[in-house]
């Protein structure tokens, strides 16, 4: 199971039982559906496909990746609300091991067994960069909230950053005696964690003095900006109609496509301290 960026909608495959599905197959199928994370129900029944994926993600809100990580091809991009197929990945030698997308769902991100993270426009397709590094295989790979840093891991043990203006490799972080499994950021993109096959769990601090205070800067300009609009989004709703109210404001803010990542997380923190201030009243 795989949910959604905005966790409203989960992938879930139907796998098949019988022999012959150990290992790899235990996990693979040919139906997969939408459904709601809290309740299980299939909001988006999907069609037969014509092969097994081992690895079907979300890989943004409004694409599905299926990226068999058993042999070597194309990652197949879906179209979530109806299961029609958009456009393929081509260009990855190896078999893909994961996929992923900035906060605003612009740019897609996926790695492989060729020992590279490439790049995509989310919108076609296009490729728009090849990073190498890794080794054997890039396992994993996680934009920052702002869209500005890409963390990756794989074989090679190390957390490498990139400049996503540039694509320069900003810093390599080391510590880990084994592959690098994967990588996530904090919401407010300080903090970046690493998963390592050494069996550890490794907490970064990137960004260097300056950046913190500028980002920090950021977002309080971001909060104060929002406040009075999340405030007018709630009117006078207290009580049993707040949560009515809430949920509007958060759909609205999700569905705001002029908003970069950061400015939709701050908006949705400053939406989520409105109500405990409400709530406490």
């Amino acid at each position: 199971m795989s949910l959604s960026p905005s966790k409203r909608r989960a992938v879930v495959g139907d796998v098949p039982a019988g022999p012959g599905r150990e290992d790899f197959g235990a996990w693979s199928a040919r139906r997969y559906r939408i459904a709601d994370p809290e309740t299980g129900a299939t909001l988006v029944e999907g069609p037969e496909l014509p092969t097994e994926y081992l690895a079907v993600s979300f890989a943004a809100e409004t694409a599905i990746a299926a990226d068999c990580a058993v042999r070597v091809g194309p990652i197949r991009i879906f179209d979530p609300a109806t299961f029609g197929e958009r456009f393929d990945l081509v260009g990855h030698t190896g078999a893909p091991w994961f996929a992923g997308s900035d906060a605003d769902g612009s740019r897609l991100v996926t790695g492989a067994a060729d020992g590279t993270v490439r790049i995509w426009n989310a919108a076609t397709g296009e490729p728009l960069k090849a990073l190498e590094g890794h080794g054997v295989v890039a396992f994993c790979g996680e934009f920052s909230p702002d869209g500005r840093i890409l963390a990756t891991g794989g074989h090679d043990g190390q957390v490498r950053l990139w400049d996503t203006a540039t694509w320069e490799e900003l810093t390599s972080l080391h510590g880990h005696a084994n592959y690098v499994k994967d990588v996530a950021w904090s919401r407010d993109g300080e903090t970046l964690v690493s998963a390592s096959g050494d069996g550890t769990i490794r907490v970064w601090s990137p960004l260097s003095t300056s950046q913190r205070a500028a980002a920090g800067a950021e977002r309080r300009r971001i909060a104060a900006a929002w406040q009075p609009r999340i405030r007018a989004m709630l009117g006078d709703a207290d009580g049993d109609r707040l949560g009515a109210a809430a949920s509007a404001a958060e759909a609205s803010i999700r569905a705001d496509t002029s908003l970069s990542g950061r400015e939709r997380d701050v908006a949705l923190q400053v939406l989520l301290l409105e109500c405990n201030e409400r709530r406490s009243r």
